[in-house]
């Protein structure tokens, strides 16, 4: 019954912001003084794992083998995966962490380099949609992490990058996020019928933030 919003920043030189927690039922976000984050986090195991502007900065966590930032991190049956993210270039790599090993391995690189990418998971598949690379993208991808294969699916009809990205009900919802400015339009995806379709998601168009599903519920935050 919460949510935690962790920091990032678009300015990557900020570092250290303070970790916030959305008691969903209560509607009440508090300010936690004594934690601080960087970047890019994911709950995973029971513990929040937090990403550096270039690499893993916890302690006790190996560091990638690619350092990357803007590759957003998703959970499968308790691993870590990061696909693409950036590092002087667009990257198409994708690196798995296991947790019990504390070790980092190579999945199969996605088709496309891609960084600031929307990624969902639904049924052991990490879905991976828009991007950049340099210029914004509207293909998409599939990750099947049983048979460590990518396959494609069907493009986005805007190209978009830094959206929003959650599945619900077997549909994949991406909202907002930036082409060429704000994006106001977003888009639900099929998954059994491979279509997407526009609709309207929120009164505030928005980029750079992040998307979760609650309780037949999306709540997007930032």
């Amino acid at each position: 019954d919460i949510l935690y919003l962790t920091g990032n920043s678009l300015t990557l030189d900020a570092e250290n912001e303070y970790i916030y927690k959305y008691f969903i039922k209560k509607d009440e976000w508090v300010q936690n003084n004594n934690t601080k984050f960087s970047r890019d986090s994911i709950y995973a195991n029971g513990s929040i794992y937090t990403l550096g502007k270039h690499e893993i900065t916890k302690a006790s966590m190996a560091p990638m083998n690619t350092p990357r930032w803007d590759g957003w991190p998703v959970v499968v049956n308790g691993k870590i995966y990061i696909c693409g993210g950036y590092n002087n270039v667009s990257l198409n790599t994708v690196e798995i962490y296991d947790p019990l090993t504390n070790t980092w391995t190579y999945g199969a690189s996605m088709s496309s380099a891609r960084a600031a990418a929307g990624v969902a998971t639904l049924n052991g598949k990490i879905y991976v949609t828009g991007g950049t690379n340099p210029a914004v993208l509207a293909t998409c991808e599939v990750y099947d992490t049983l048979t460590n294969t990518w396959s494609a699916i069907a493009s986005m009809t805007t190209a978009r990058t830094y959206h929003g990205c959650a599945i619900y009900n077997g549909i994949m919802y991406v909202i907002h996020g930036y082409g060429t400015a704000v994006i106001t339009t977003s888009e639900q995806y099929n998954i059994s019928r491979n279509i997407w379709t526009t609709f309207v998601a929120s009164n505030y168009a928005r980029y750079a933030f992040k998307a979760v599903v609650y309780d037949d519920k999306i709540y997007i935050t930032g």
